[in-house]
């Protein structure tokens, strides 16, 4: 997706905080009936090694 330079994060860890602090993502799918919009949370978690991984739950339905 193109982001404006203006709008554009200046580090990772901005990114990594702006996760942190959301703590929900929008996740759309398609279903019988049209689109179905599901709100997941996230964990972020960051290794000492600078790696992070995005870790989530949706519960079957």
């Amino acid at each position: 997706m193109y982001t404006k330079p203006e709008f554009a994060p200046i580090s990772e860890n901005e990114v990594f905080d702006l996760i942190e602090a959301t703590v929900f993502a929008t996740v759309v799918t398609p279903g019988d009936a049209g689109l179905v919009v599901s709100h997941l949370p996230f964990v972020l978690k960051r290794s000492t090694g600078g790696e992070a991984k995005l870790q989530s739950h949706l519960a079957r339905a």
